[in-house]
């Protein structure tokens, strides 16, 4: 092969790289072998069509609108912890591990915005704190130091 055969694929892979990252946004197919096997510019973005489509929550599964209303109905509009009858409400896993009850209603809750925040922020500072303990290991002392 020759240096200019090198050259070629090369020198497109490097503008097609620097269009990406110029915020280019042509449409028209590249012709050259190289093009298929490219990686994109930021694979970590998703189009933002994505989240809007019908696709992105349609399959979610546990707090659906039926759930949600059927919870909200059976805890007559009011929050189980401070009894708060006016604000926004959310729909609360009381114990939040996975198994066979996570998906029940009688594993649901209803919650004003504001004990659901202080009762998310207990339950991620106790995880913290489990995987924190399980870290540290009991400190053995030096074989050459036991007496």
């Amino acid at each position: 092969m020759t240096a200019t055969a090198h050259a070629a694929p090369k020198s497109s892979l490097s503008n097609a790289k620097t269009a990406a990252l110029a915020g280019s946004t042509s449409t028209t197919p590249s012709t050259d072998a190289t093009s298929k096997n490219k990686p994109r510019a930021y694979p970590w973005k998703i189009p933002t069509d994505y989240w809007t489509s019908s696709m992105a929550w349609s399959n979610r599964g546990h707090n659906t609108t039926a759930a949600r209303l059927r919870i909200l109905e059976r805890d007559g509009y009011r929050c189980t912890h401070c009894g708060d009858t006016q604000g926004p409400f959310e729909v609360d896993h009381i114990d939040n591990t996975r198994g066979a009850h996570y998906n029940t209603d009688a594993n649901k809750q209803t919650l004003c915005v504001a004990c659901h925040t202080r009762k998310t922020r207990a339950e991620e500072q106790r995880g913290r704190q489990r995987h924190y303990a399980r870290r540290r290991l009991p400190q053995k002392p030096h074989p050459g130091l036991i007496q």
